[in-house]
């Protein structure tokens, strides 16, 4: 197994910056408010119906928080996407709300892998492009306005931490790779419980 290093990939601390990215109006705890169906590997949906999903979630959905006048505020298409940590652009892929970008953040040589971020349901900046490197803080765009979708699943975004095999293809790095059931050598870390250095 292969940790990444504990600067820029606490999650905590990603909340805090994307919050700060977007001047959010957050009550004095910082809180951001999480359905079950939000988190990794579960099988609730969190929209519309609340049913089940076809299968597990493979990260964690950034949505709601409370303001300052503690009532919970859904965020819109206007949220800025900062990058958790320095790393470059593999590929941005479509997704089913609207575009995923992928970045790698770290070799992990033991395991001949790498650790990607998938910021997902985003409109990238036009300066995205696969091959660009970019530094924690850097706006990689906005989330995807989902306001028109018959799924009436409200503006959000999706973060997986996910090791790949070196051996894939930077354009094969897409959701028909990433989703449940992901290949052998595919593995998606809990950001609220992911193991530092």
């Amino acid at each position: 197994m292969c940790w990444l290093p504990s600067e820029g990939f606490k999650i905590k601390n990603y909340l805090k910056t994307l919050a700060t990215a977007n001047n959010l109006p957050m009550c004095h705890e910082g809180t951001w408010c999480f359905y079950e169906g939000m988190l990794l590997c579960s099988w609730a949906k969190w929209w519309a119906d609340f049913a089940y999903r076809k299968s597990s979630h493979e990260g964690l959905d950034i949505g709601m928080y409370r303001d300052i006048n503690n009532k919970t505020v859904w965020v819109t298409d206007q949220l800025k996407v900062p990058a958790m940590a320095r790393g470059t652009v593999l590929n941005i892929c479509r997704d089913f709300l609207g575009k995923s970008i992928i970045v790698h953040h770290r070799d992990c040589p033991e395991n001949n892998a790498r650790f990607i971020i998938i910021y997902a349901h985003t409109r990238p900046g036009p300066d995205i492009i696969p091959g660009k490197t970019v530094n924690k803080g850097d706006i990689l765009g906005t989330i995807a306005d989902t306001s028109n979708r018959k799924s009436k699943i409200p503006c959000h975004l999706h973060i997986s931490i996910t090791e790949v095999p070196d051996t894939i293809n930077n354009r094969r790095l897409n959701w028909d790779l990433f989703a449940s059931p992901a290949p052998m050598g595919i593995n998606h870390y809990n950001p609220w419980m992911f193991k530092l250095k």
